[in-house]
């Protein structure tokens, strides 16, 4: 039914799950993958992949799904060429690649960038795992240094009501997890789009190495 690279494809980024790629695939209005991606990120300096990977996990401090980071792999992989043949120095390297890892931040966004919530998103606010509530917004407060405000955090502090519900997170009184991260970046991205609006959020920094950074020190 596949191509042999394709079959490739989906046997080590979709554990084999066919169904999961041709999902992926047609999604294509979310900028989801598509064959040029695909042929693209099969060609272009496949032996840096790992590192790829490593680097967008560092600087966005968790780990997108594929139809997000595959548009812009091919690219981060020619920047770490460009640093391990010696053409650009390492700091140009982290410099060039936060600015295509901003890109997977903003689209990964994309579902959370409108100014308002709607009553239903407050209503599912106070009546969704009530339980988790205070426990949640503790755990904000701790990594942020400051409460959010409510209008910043409604949907990331019900995503994370959510993780402590499902086996594969684990949440850990005072560890910062990537599910931490994920939602906090929600929560600073609007900040931004409410204060400053949309194009002044999507050149926001990103966050995970500043916070990683306060929580060990506030922890010591």
């Amino acid at each position: 039914m596949f191509s042999e690279s394709a079959q490739k494809l989906i046997d080590e980024r979709f554990g084999g799950d066919a169904k999961a790629f041709v999902q992926a695939h047609i999604h294509s209005r979310r900028g989801a993958l598509n064959w040029n991606d695909i042929i693209t990120s099969e060609k272009v300096f496949p032996e840096y992949a790992s590192t790829v990977e490593d680097i967008i996990e560092r600087l966005l401090g968790y780990s997108p799904p594929t139809y997000l980071t595959l548009p812009y792999e091919s690219f981060l992989r020619a920047v770490v060429y460009g640093y391990h043949n010696g053409s650009i120095s390492q700091d140009e390297m982290l410099e060039q690649s936060e600015e295509y890892i901003k890109l997977i931040r903003n689209k990964d966004m994309e579902d959370y960038s409108y100014l308002y919530h709607s009553r239903e998103e407050y209503q599912q606010y106070f009546e969704y795992l009530p339980e988790y509530k205070e426990v949640v917004k503790h755990r904000f407060t701790r990594f942020l240094g400051y409460e959010p405000k409510l209008e910043h955090s409604v949907i990331a502090e019900i995503l994370t009501r959510e993780c402590f519900v499902q086996d594969r997170f684990i949440l850990q009184e005072g560890i910062l997890s990537q599910a931490d991260i994920r939602a906090i970046t929600i929560i600073k991205y609007r900040e931004v789009l409410i204060e400053l609006g949309k194009e002044e959020a999507d050149k926001s920094p990103l966050i995970a190495l500043e916070l990683r950074y306060r929580v060990l020190n506030t922890e010591n």
